[in-house]
């Protein structure tokens, strides 16, 4: 059995601190037209918020303290010298001190004790680094990040501020340039509108939300696709360089030449997901979010298959439309090649962060779990060509449920389904490359 030290899983755990310090604004920021924000605050005066104030320093040192200690308990890594940047960055998008004392809050409450006393054992198994994973997935993420902001106050135009003058001041002149190639605007578009789908349907999809009228759910969903296909407007390179999607170790790291053979392979590659979500994002209409709103609150098979047929002729279009505009780009003719392509993405990224993590690909529990994914796509596929051909009305579908022959269109339905774990562990590779990257950079090797 494979066995991992201290440091080998630092990575998975303080995914979540830097997904919410910094780096997570790009996958999570309130949006403020959707949630409640009862106090709205205009700032005229452009100087940068006095945090050494009397009245302002004892929130800035609640700030600093909790992040800090939180790194340091984790890794003993100090990380003061990070925390000043970000506070200097709040400063100057005029974040009242108040809203960083809501954010300490939120990161002292968060229970990480699992974490902790996994880490603070000699080593880890597999088994355990394999469920730490799950806690990179989008559903803890959009949690710990909603109360986060619910804490702090924050609002999406703040957020996104922060984020563009930390990154404007601090990712080197290079990565400057970038982003002011990519622009603000784009920039907070493209944190803001991630956001809500994230979250907002993530909580109407269980049940927890507050009604969202379908109309303006599927203009929300039109819109995110909108902003998926503008980030791709200044090309797939500035793209993954600006959302730092490029990854790339030193001889210091273990295996360092294998796993950039990965990540090399990932680069003009996952940067294309963005227009590909647009795509199917801009062909989803309110018909379909109402159907899929009816199939939760009811669960009959007659909705789920119904539900489903509308969705797969929503998602068929959308695909056909980035095949049409980027597959040649991408590498694709026909869903056939699109679904070859996918499946690279997703093994070229599961073995980069499998041995970056210090695991290996030899291992069964690694090599099972991938042709599981794998497998997944191909099931999507299948059953997205098939119930894209399903033309009964919803009537129909309702006898056929009454007599009990409705079962074999049902499982079908669910097979579209097929590709929901692998888009949550895609997701949560993505944030532990993402921050193993930026800790590798910041402390040396952080595997």
């Amino acid at each position: 059995m494979t066995s991992y030290g201290k440091r080998n899983a630092v990575g998975i755990a303080l995914v979540i601190l830097v997904t919410l310090s910094i780096i997570g604004g790009v996958v999570y920021v309130a949006v403020d037209s959707n949630r409640p924000d009862p106090v709205t605050e205009f700032f005229i005066d452009t100087a940068p918020v006095d945090y050494t104030s009397k009245e302002n320093v004892v929130y800035v040192k609640k700030f600093r303290d909790a992040v800090n200690g939180f790194l340091a308990e984790l890794t003993g890594i100090n990380a003061s010298t990070f925390t000043d940047q970000l506070v200097e960055a709040m400063s100057i998008s005029r974040i009242p001190a108040e809203k960083l004392g809501g954010m300490a809050d939120a990161v002292n409450q968060n229970d990480l004790t699992g974490i902790i006393d996994a880490l603070n054992n000699s080593s880890l198994t597999e088994e355990q680094v394999l469920k730490l994973f799950e806690t990179t997935s989008l559903q803890f993420v959009s949690s710990f990040l909603d109360g986060l902001f619910e804490k702090s106050g924050l609002t999406s135009e703040e957020f996104g501020t922060v984020l563009y003058n930390y990154f404007l001041l601090y990712g080197g002149s290079e990565y400057s340039v970038l982003l002011s190639a990519f622009g603000k605007d784009n920039f907070i578009d493209l944190i803001g509108d991630t956001s809500y789908f994230i979250t907002t349907v993530s909580d109407v999809r269980n049940g927890t939300g507050e009604y969202v009228d379908s109309h303006a759910m599927s203009a929300a969903f039109y819109q995110l696709g909108t902003v998926f296909l503008k980030a791709e407007s200044a090309g797939v390179d500035t793209l993954e360089k600006v959302l730092l999607f490029r990854w790339n170790y030193g001889e210091d790291k273990n295996n360092y030449r294998e796993i950039n053979v990965y990540t090399a392979a990932l680069n003009n590659k996952i940067g294309y997901l963005f227009p590909l979500f647009g795509c199917v994002l801009r062909s989803i209409g309110a018909e379909e979010v109402e159907w899929g709103r009816v199939y939760a609150e009811t669960g009959k098979d007659s909705d789920l298959v119904y539900s489903q047929s509308l969705i797969a002729k929503a998602v068929g279009k959308g695909l056909d439309g980035f095949i049409s505009s980027y597959g040649e780009k991408f590498g694709c003719s026909d869903r056939e090649t699109l679904a070859i392509q996918i499946k690279a993405v997703i093994e070229n990224l599961y073995k980069a962060q499998t041995l970056t993590v210090g695991g290996r690909l030899d291992a069964e529990s690694f090599t099972e779990r991938l042709e599981s994914h794998l497998a997944a796509v191909d099931e999507f596929f299948d059953a997205l060509s098939f119930l894209e051909e399903v033309d009964y009305d919803h009537g129909a579908l309702t006898e056929m449920e009454s007599e009990g022959s409705i079962g074999p269109l049902a499982e079908k339905a669910r097979s579209l389904w097929a590709m929901e774990e692998v888009a949550d562990v895609f997701n949560a590779s993505v944030i532990y490359m993402w921050a193993s990257q930026i800790l590798y950079d910041l402390a040396g090797e952080v595997q």
